[in-house]
């Protein structure tokens, strides 16, 4: 095999692999941002959630969990998985991004 062939192998199967392990670990999740809102007193913003969907009948069960706390107000904007698995999370405030992994 030459080296275009196996660099196109391993590419199918690093993305095969991010593909499915993801789902496999944590479900059908969606990770969140709150950033709040100033309008109406609301003034929510400051954590990453997690929501997860369960199957039920024919229809899905929603959850919502904190996931993670302790950012200043308004500050968390974006949340993105990383190809090492890792959360990053992205400050307004701060300006900077914050990686969140597994122990």
């Amino acid at each position: 095999m030459d080296l275009v062939v196996l660099s196109r192998l391993q590419f199918g199967i690093t993305n095969i692999f991010h593909f499915l392990f993801i789902p496999l670990t944590l479900g059908l999740s969606a990770f969140v941002a709150l950033n709040g809102s100033e309008t109406a007193g609301a003034g929510a913003g400051s954590a990453v959630v997690r929501i997860a969907l369960r199957r039920r009948g024919r229809g899905y069960r929603v959850t919502v969990r904190p996931f993670a706390r302790g950012f200043a107000r308004h500050d968390p904007v974006g949340v993105a998985h990383g190809p090492d698995g890792a959360l990053y999370v992205t400050l307004h405030r701060a300006g900077r991004v914050v990686r969140i992994a597994p122990r």
